[in-house]
């Protein structure tokens, strides 16, 4: 551990509560993200790490082991995939765009038993 920085981790959380940032450099460590999908082998995880100074987010890292995929951003410095820039998208229409966002764990867990649910009454039928 390094004097004068701070860390902060899934396992820092308590009752679902992130300690609140300071002017400390913070690193943001999230060892395995995607934990479901890594405990059932779905290839859907990562590492991911970001660097937090004055509260201003300046480095993020992830990287995709199962794809061999490395995302690096600095502020300021651009993004990339693998050393190749990425660009921001041209698309100004919403309804052309790819929109994702992450769903509750419970509510995925509710879809996974309501799929399954409507397999097995496909297969009975």
């Amino acid at each position: 551990m390094v004097p004068c920085v701070a860390y902060v981790q899934e396992s820092s959380a308590t009752n679902g509560e992130v300690p609140p940032l300071t002017v400390v450099p913070t690193w943001i460590i999230d060892p395995i993200d995607g934990t479901t999908n890594f405990i059932h082998s779905n290839p859907f995880t990562c590492v991911s790490i970001g660097l937090v100074v004055n509260k201003v987010p300046v480095l993020g890292v992830v990287y995709a082991p199962c794809y061999d995929e490395l995302y690096v951003a600095v502020r300021g410095q651009g993004a990339y995939l693998n050393n190749v820039p990425l660009r921001v998208s041209q698309t100004t229409r919403i309804q052309d765009a790819i929109i994702v966002r992450q769903l509750n764990f419970y509510v995925n867990l509710m879809l996974l038993y309501i799929t399954a649910f409507a397999i097995i009454v496909i297969i009975m039928t």
